[in-house]
């Protein structure tokens, strides 16, 4: 197919065939991209995570923060010769899978998932060494061409898959002089689901697991016959931190950074991730060359113990101490005053998503591209600046609403993008978020609660909770789930001196909002106008819900098509969630 230049009038019919089919397999998911540099909107953040310190990227569900850590990884890969950085990317989703964990107490669970994180970090360091450096360019390396050097490394490399052999079980049986020895992998796979893991000094590098055992089959196989068992892990952080250590130096000096996604997902139970947060960071502190970026949400995230008289010294990554927040995405959300900025970079996302695959729309310059989009593709900029206010700034939201309401356009056989089709599709994407919640949850009550108090009397997107309110787990809850967004904007109220936050209601509910008030009101008035002229009028005969029904969903469609979704700056003081929602 024949690229267009910049003008709008080149682009033909089959052009906008091949977009409507391209949007309609677009991935909204960063995992599903093949290239990830390729769709990649440039952001001030991938600069921000090539400091050297360890680093925390906060964000909800589609965010894109597996999208800037593939992003982060590609880039290293493609510039090891002059950055000299190893880049090894964990998932925590298939980490927890890959574990096969049976446990419930939190320290053997981290335990289990410690041990797979090292197998999974010598892995991934071994096939990067081996596959990714070819042979010249790693005597390069290591000066010289240095064979035996390189030969040095990639014995490292592989010797590190076997590193969860180098931690030993003693087990100890009662009255006996013998012992029975198992490496690390075997233990973290059969530890009794009573054990537990004690620290003597945080500041130490090595764990102790302490376990009292039942007689088990184990036990039985091997001839011993006791009642009690007395086992003791040490895990080889040491060992694993020289390894790490050398092969970095033969490097000629390079880095190792560990870029986690998913952390929040490592387990259902935030009190394992302080423990494996401290396995980790009691493997990386000792070498200064090596860094972590851990991609996290922050309602779902604990990466250190809390401080308490009992425990005055907290176990894992110290905020501020240890790790800092370098990127948080939901402080990136659309408002009203940032419109050019929000709109620019939406449809510099949507050119990179749809340039992957469409090589004529790669090749656009940025001005015929908008022109394109804005005037042939959505019906004008205000449909456009609707769908980046439904997303309310989150990238997956966004790309997700696009691809659904173009289906819907295909369907209704529309030549462009309509506030119709936005709204319809936004309205899906709230129901798919709500099936996230029980029917009849403490959740969905407050928000419907302040959805009939505030959005539907006010008509407004916004509501305003107080600083401390928006600490409330049910509040976190909707939050972590998109149901509702924190906007980086504040109300101070002057009187009771208390900081208010904005909140933005999920798009799909004020729009649900808006078709339900213009089909009661549409209903409405065909009554009184019926029973105006009609004498005898029955507003209960088939007749008249037939046309009450029709002039109701005709006023809906009508409203959902033209009508603006909410007010976006109303009065502060009516919107304001008081203390009586929650209340009970």
């Amino acid at each position: 197919m024949a690229r267009p230049a910049a003008g709008k009038e080149e682009i033909t019919a089959e052009h906008r065939k091949a977009w409507n089919r391209k949007a309609l397999q677009l991935p909204v998911r960063a995992e599903q991209l093949r290239n990830a540099t390729e769709a990649f909107a440039d952001t001030v953040f991938l600069d921000v995570l090539k400091n050297k310190q360890n680093q925390i990227v906060y964000g909800r569900r589609g965010t894109g923060k597996t999208h800037l850590l593939k992003k982060l990884e590609e880039d290293y890969v493609a510039g090891f010769e002059i950055l000299k950085v190893i880049p090894v990317l964990i998932n925590g989703s298939e980490l927890k899978k890959q574990a096969s964990v049976t446990y419930q107490t939190p320290d053997l669970i981290a335990l289990c998932l410690y041990v797979e994180f090292i197998e999974e970090l010598a892995s991934k360091i071994h096939k990067f060494i081996s596959n990714r450096l070819p042979v010249g360019l790693l005597d390069k390396i290591v000066r010289g061409g240095e064979a035996k050097t390189a030969q040095m490394a990639r014995s490292i490399a592989k010797s590190l898959s076997l590193v969860v052999e180098k931690g030993e079980v003693r087990f100890f049986p009662s009255g006996e002089g013998s012992e029975e020895v198992q490496n690390l992998h075997v233990a973290s796979a059969k530890a009794a689901a009573d054990a537990r893991i004690s620290l003597s000094d945080p500041r130490k590098l090595g764990w102790k697991l302490d376990a009292e055992l039942s007689r088990s089959a184990e036990t039985k196989r091997s001839g011993l016959e006791v009642r009690k068992i007395k086992g003791q892990v040490i895990l080889p952080f040491s060992q694993i931190s020289a390894m790490i250590e050398q092969l970095l130096e033969l490097l000629d000096g390079a880095s190792l950074v560990v870029l986690f996604d998913e952390w929040s997902d490592v387990d259902e139970h935030l009190d394992t991730q302080p423990y494996l947060a401290d396995m980790i960071k009691r493997t990386v502190s000792s070498i200064t060359q090596m860094h972590v970026k851990i991609a996290c949400i922050p309602v779902r995230t604990r990466l250190a113990s809390p401080v308490t008289t009992e425990k005055p010294i907290p176990i894992g990554y110290e905020l501020g101490d240890d790790i800092v927040v370098a990127v948080d995405l939901d402080s990136v959300v659309f408002i009203e005053n940032d419109l050019d900025k929000f709109l620019a970079f939406f449809l510099t996302l949507t050119k990179k998503h749809m340039g992957t695959s469409l090589e004529w729309v790669k090749q656009m310059d940025m001005v015929g591209f908008q022109d394109f989009v804005l005037n042939q593709v959505f019906a004008g900029h205000d449909v456009f600046s609707e769908l980046c206010q439904a997303s309310a700034g989150v990238p997956r939201d966004f790309l997700e609403l696009f691809q659904d309401a173009t289906k819907e356009q295909m369907n209704c056989g529309s030549e462009r993008l309509e506030f119709i089709h936005i709204r319809d599709a936004a309205s899906r994407l709230y129901e798919s978020k709500k099936s996230s919640f029980a029917a009849g949850s403490q959740e969905l009550a407050l928000l419907d609660n302040i959805y009939r108090s505030i959005i539907g009397k006010e008509k407004t997107y916004l509501f305003l909770l107080s600083e401390a309110r928006s600490e409330h787990p049910l509040v976190r809850s909707l939050w972590s789930e998109r149901m509702i967004h924190r906007m980086p904007v504040k109300h101070y109220d002057e009187s009771n001196h208390i900081r208010f936050i904005y909140y933005q209601m999920e798009y799909g509910n004020c729009v649900d909002l808006l078709g339900r008030q213009a089909q009661a009101s549409g209903q409405a008035n065909v009554r009184a106008l019926l029973s105006g002229h009609i004498k005898n009028y029955q507003p209960t005969s088939w007749l008249s819900k037939a046309l009450e029904g029709f002039v109701g969903m005709v006023s809906k469609r009508l409203a959902l098509a033209t009508a603006p979704a909410g007010d976006r700056s109303p009065n502060p003081e009516k919107i304001i969630v008081s203390e009586t929602f929650f209340a009970g």
